[in-house]
């Protein structure tokens, strides 16, 4: 993947976010009857608003300001965490905070941290392809509903539908967008904390008052980089 950040929600914690799916839906004209006629699309994409953030330490002021430097207005890519605790397939449908934990011998990561286990274990059950609306997905070790849920793969994101078919712990769903690059079978899909490759909305979205003697705060807001996906999808 292209070079990409991730929003530091521990650093920069958001009091809200709204992530906001933009469908774009086909008429096929108005009748004799004066009726309109709608068709659904596999064409959509994301939106997000991430706040207010409220900036107060230094710390947060040099991380906002590297973030915005990074950025440079709409050019970059950030990964924007879609904070989807509250309906997310937990097993007890109660939040459940991933295990960190030591490698075998007691050891962590070179950079110290620990190692990952996802309280949601699911899996893409048949490859998808590329353009894709209807998946199939197993739900290894998850809650007893899979419609309308958030999970990422690869840092796309992604929304599910009605369900169409169930067999056993295999579910298939519509999804929003479509998917955005091959999903191979059997891969891990992110459902504790999907992300969703954005980029800011305009060129001034990271603009903070400084003031130290006052606390700062801002909303911004973000679009998915569909044209990151699409340069992926032809080259």
């Amino acid at each position: 993947m292209s070079d990409f950040i991730v929003w530091p929600k521990s650093v920069l914690t958001p009091s809200g976010c709204n992530f906001i799916k933009e469908s774009f839906s086909r008429t096929g004209g108005t009748s004799l009857e004066n009726s309109e006629t709608i068709t659904r699309t596999s064409v959509g994409k994301w939106r997000a608003e991430i706040g207010p953030v409220f900036v107060h330490s230094v710390n947060q002021f040099r991380v906002w300001r590297a973030i915005d430097t990074y950025l440079g207005g709409r050019a970059g890519l950030i990964a924007v965490p879609a904070h989807e605790k509250f309906s997310a397939p937990y097993v007890s449908d109660a939040v459940t905070e991933p295990d960190l934990s030591t490698h075998s011998d007691g050891s962590t990561f070179s950079d110290g941290s620990k190692y990952r286990t996802r309280s949601i274990d699911l899996k893409m059950s048949t490859a998808a392809a590329l353009g894709a609306t209807i998946v199939s997905i197993q739900a290894v070790n998850a809650g007893s509903d899979l419609t309308g849920i958030r999970f990422s793969y690869q840092y796309a994101l992604y929304e599910t539908g009605e369900l169409i078919a169930k067999n056993g712990d295999i579910w298939q769903m519509r999804i929003f967008p479509a998917i955005r690059q091959a999903i191979p079978a059997g891969a891990d899909l992110e459902s504790d904390d999907p992300m969703c490759l954005m980029k800011l909305e305009t060129d001034t979205g990271m603009q903070l008052p400084e003031d130290p003697s006052r606390v700062s705060s801002q909303t911004v807001r973000f679009v998915e980089a569909v044209d990151y996906w699409n340069d992926l999808a032809s080259a």
